[in-house]
């Protein structure tokens, strides 16, 4: 929306196996070193969030959910109403 971004919150599900298992740490690791990485190149800190675990045992799936507030100048937020529909390229 052309705002300047102010911090992210992470909300997170993993299946209830996913810690105790080698591959799934090593996933769950991956996953957060990438989303540090990413929060450090835009300079937006993890401020918080949730973990828990999804539901359906062994074949639940992980569900992720991150927001990002951030500030605009008063009138200068682009908005969904000023949007039009993007004419394709022949």
């Amino acid at each position: 929306m052309g705002a300047t971004p102010i911090a992210a919150f992470l909300s997170l599900a993993l299946p209830s196996t996913m810690l105790a298992e080698s591959a799934g740490r090593t996933w769950t690791k991956s996953f957060f070193n990438g989303l540090r990485a990413l929060a450090e190149l835009h300079s937006v800190p993890l401020a918080g969030g949730d973990t828990s675990e999804s539901p359906g045992g062994r074949s639940a799936l992980i569900l992720a959910d991150i927001v990002l507030i951030g500030s605009a100048p008063k009138g200068k937020a682009l908005r969904r109403s000023g949007a039009s529909p993007e004419t394709p390229s022949t």
